[in-house]
């Protein structure tokens, strides 16, 4: 709509209608002034806006707030324009299928000409009413998900609809759905369904197999008996519903129930679970039970007619395989061929290749059965020491577990290290003793090293007894009374300066003068150890006792 405002001064209407007379060459006749005026008045709408007092006491015009722009609508030509930028046929008959999801339409309209769709799509729109399909006589699937309808109706004119989504909206109540012969598949999930009764005109849809009323509120639970009364359901979906919690054995239940179920919730219905649902309907746990062991039992022996099916294809071929090779021999050796053995494929073991023929009962092996006993039974190629045994003929002492020699540890990379190694301190008193000690008087009197011998028995009794006396070794020490008393002030006084000085204090009170003294004296001390025990070593070995005489060695032997 234009803008509505006021034309205050009336010198510029005049000027328009002079204008205009001069365009048209009227004169100032009062029936020429009156067809100017005219059309200067539908040119130029002029409205009085309301003035308010205020505005009027200071001669100023309010303009009227605008209008609210409306809402998106279908039209012919955005149909054709998006039919043209979707690559769609730009004749709206031929095109089968329409996308106008996600447009923000509130009304559905404007499809009179698109007669042959068999596909539209009108989801996530603000559509409150179906209405206007009357045409689409030839639709198929019918998309109508995520929008703000509130009943089911209108449909009537759809008599090949199969398909029909209407999820995500606000219907209270199913209705309005036996006028579809064909329908096949409803979904009509996460809506405002309560009881039996607001889904109890499903029992109407004859043909309907697949329902989908997730997440919607039902909470009663003779629902069951609208599912049971539908002869062709097969997939059922009641996920999101207070109502499963409120009915027992729920899935037994709805398996006995509905005779056709083959998908419920979010897994299907097998032939075994309602073998089971039934015989748990009819004799409880116990027959469901027996009735699951003989399925069980069932499936076994399938898979084991299936393997056994296999192998004997597998046999066969083998043993084909034998009776080609067996004929080229025979006709090799001059025979007929007619009158080429053959083996009995029931004795063919395909893994390692042997056969028994018919004729004689002597067993045949190929080659590539022996290649693989010799690789199998021994890595490094040498013969087979036990021929392999058939299966009828191995015995249980034959499946003992033979012992085997233990092979002894390799030996590690330290293996030639000697075990006990003498260290460096050992081989050093040896050579010591080496030096210092003589081993005949022979080499005492030319070197005038040192000579031990071994002590005599009655003088070892003599040493023993003495260091077995426990009373001589505690003779000559000094009794706690005897103890003077300036040892005790100067450990005391010992003591206080020990803890009156810190670990950190004495480092860092001894210069670096002071500390290459003391390392200097350090070293002169280790020497002068090292020499006193030398000394003390040779002057233990000459105290041992008194060296004798050549001449009394013979006394003591």
């Amino acid at each position: 709509m234009p803008l509505i405002e006021e034309i205050q001064e009336d010198d510029k209407v005049e000027d328009m209608t002079c204008s205009l007379a001069e365009e048209k060459g009227i004169g100032s006749s009062p029936a020429s002034e009156a067809s100017v005026l005219a059309d200067v008045s539908n040119k130029v709408q002029v409205v009085a806006a309301p003035i308010s007092s205020d505005a009027k006491e200071k001669g100023k015009a309010v303009d009227v707030e605008k209008p609210k722009q409306e809402y998106f609508r279908l039209t012919k030509q955005f149909l054709k324009d998006h039919c043209k930028k979707m690559k769609l046929y730009t004749t709206p008959r031929l095109n089968d299928v329409l996308y106008l999801h996600y447009k923000g339409i509130y009304e559905i309209e404007s499809l009179e000409e698109y007669t042959g769709l068999k596909c539209l799509w009108l989801e996530s729109n603000g559509i409150k009413v179906i209405r206007n399909l009357e045409n689409q006589t030839l639709l198929r699937c019918l998309y109508l998900h995520q929008n703000l309808i509130g009943r089911i109706e209108n449909l009537e004119a759809l008599q090949q609809l199969d398909t029909l989504n209407v999820s995500n909206n606000l219907i209270k109540r199913i209705e309005n759905l036996s006028c579809l012969p064909v329908l096949h598949s409803l979904q009509i999930s996460h809506n405002k369904l309560k009881t039996k009764d607001d889904i109890a005109h499903l029992i109407e849809c004859p043909e309907l197999s697949v329902v989908d009323l997730s997440h919607n509120k039902l909470n009663d639970p003779e629902v069951i008996d609208v599912f049971a009364s539908m002869a062709h359901l097969r997939v059922l979906n009641l996920m999101g519903n207070s109502v499963i919690k409120k009915i027992k054995n729920y899935r037994k239940t709805l398996t006995v129930k509905c005779k056709e179920l083959q998908y419920l919730d979010d897994r299907p219905v097998f032939p075994k679970d309602r073998a089971c649902a039934e015989a748990w309907a009819t004799g409880g746990p116990e027959a469901e039970k027996a009735e699951r062991e003989l399925w069980i039992s069932k499936e076994r022996k399938q898979i084991s007619d299936s393997v056994n099916a296999m192998l004997k294809i597998r046999n066969q071929a083998e043993a084909n395989r034998h009776n080609e090779r067996l004929l080229a021999e025979h006709l090799a050796a001059g025979g007929d061929a007619s009158g080429a053995p053959e083996v009995d494929p029931d004795s063919v073991d395909w893994l390692t290749g042997t056969a028994t023929r018919l004729d004689n009962g002597e067993t045949v092996q190929t080659e590539e059965g022996k290649q693989l006993e010799q690789l199998e039974y021994n890595a490094e190629g040498t013969t087979l020491k036990e021929p392999v045994k058939p299966l009828n003929e191995v015995t249980f002492e034959d499946l003992q577990i033979k012992p085997t020699e233990v092979q002894p540890p390799a030996e590690s990379i330290y293996g030639n290290r000697k075990k006990n190694e003498r260290t460096d301190t050992e081989n050093f008193i040896d050579q010591i003793v080496k030096d210092c000690v003589a081993s005949s008087p022979a080499e005492q009197s030319t070197t005038g090293k040192v000579l031990i011998t071994e002590l005599p028995d009655y003088e070892i009794q003599e040493i023993s007894s003495t260091v077995a006396d426990p009373g001589d070794m505690y003779a000559d020490l000094p009794e706690l009374e005897e103890i003077d008393e300036p040892l005790v002030e100067q450990t005391s006084i010992v003591e206080q300066e020990r803890k009156s000085f810190t670990g950190i204090n004495l480092i860092e009170e001894i210069p670096d003068d002071k500390e290459e003294d003391s390392m200097a004296s350090l070293a002169n001390m280790n020497s002068i150890v090292d020499t006193q025990l030398l000394e003390n070593l040779i002057t233990c070995d000459k105290k041992v006792g008194e060296v004798p005489a050549p001449n009394e060695f013979e006394e003591l032997d």
